[in-house]
């Protein structure tokens, strides 16, 4: 994961809560994760190098959902 800059973020397009308080968004290159600082999983994390992210869920028992062109 990466350390990222506020004006790194500025470009999110979903954001999901999580239920122990963990703020998840997506720019659809990658999805990011704020703990107290914000780090990042690019999408090939999820998938093929260039699948793009099109939405992002958490489910009650904290895991994050990624929909991608080609998967859930």
């Amino acid at each position: 994961p990466e350390r990222l800059d506020r004006d790194d973020l500025r470009s999110l397009e979903r954001i999901a809560l999580g239920p122990d308080g963990v703020l998840w968004g997506t720019d659809r290159r990658g999805v990011f994760r704020w703990d107290g600082a914000w780090t990042e999983e690019p999408a090939s994390t999820f998938g093929g190098a260039s699948e793009l992210i099109y939405d992002l869920a958490v489910d009650r028992d904290g895991r994050v959902w990624v929909m991608q062109s080609g998967a859930l």
